[in-house]
C-alpha cells in the first residue's frame, strides 16, 4: 500500500527559547545592584553581578553574559575603560554594553558610543523602560523568535 504525501513547504522556521538570558550588572553601589538584580530577576532573565570594573571584565572573561548593564562612574578601572577594554578583545567584543550614569547631559552618552557601548542610560532608571527595551534585545524564556525562511 502506498501513499502519496504532498511536500510541506515552510517559509518561517521557528525556535522556542528555553534558556535564559544572562546579564552581568556592574556597579559599585550595592544598593543599585540590589534594585537591578530584582527587576531583572522577576522579569525572568539570569542576573550576575560584579561590583567594580575589573571584576565585571574578569566575570565577563569566564561567564560570557548576553548583556552587560555597566556604571560609567566607579573607582579603579571606570565603565567606559571597561568598555573599552571589552571590545577590544576578541570572544568578548560583541556582548552588547549599556552604560548607566546619574550624570545628566553633557557628552557622556557619545562618549559611551565612542567606547563601544550600545547607549549609556540615565539612572535611576525606570523599570517599565528597562523590561521593555531589554525584551526587544534579549530573547526571555518561551519566547517564540522566527529564525528564517526555509526552503
Amino acid at each position: 500500500m502506498t501513499t502519496d504525501l504532498m511536500p510541506i513547504r515552510q517559509t518561517q522556521r521557528y525556535a522556542i527559547t528555553n534558556a535564559r538570558a544572562t546579564i552581568l550588572l556592574i556597579d559599585d553601589s550595592p544598593d543599585n545592584l540590589l534594585i537591578l538584580g530584582d527587576i531583572l530577576t522577576e522579569a525572568g532573565y539570569e542576573v550576575m553581578f560584579a561590583e567594580s570594573g575589573l571584576s565585571g571584565l574578569e566575570r565577563t572573561r569566564f561567564m560570557k553574559p548576553d548583556l552587560i548593564l555597566m556604571d560609567v562612574r566607579m573607582p579603579g578601572i571606570d565603565g567606559l575603560a571597561a568598555c573599552r577594554t571589552l571590545k577590544e578583545q576578541n570572544g568578548l567584543n560583541d556582548i552588547p554594553v549599556i552604560l548607566m550614569s546619574a550624570q545628566r547631559g553633557g557628552t557622556l552618552r557619545q562618549e559611551a558610543l565612542d567606547a563601544g557601548g550600545l547607549d549609556c542610560w540615565e539612572k535611576p532608571l525606570n523599570p517599565d523602560f528597562l523590561r521593555e527595551t531589554l525584551k526587544q534585545l534579549l530573547p526571555l524564556p518561551g519566547s517564540v523568535q522566527a529564525e528564517g525562511s526555509i526552503p
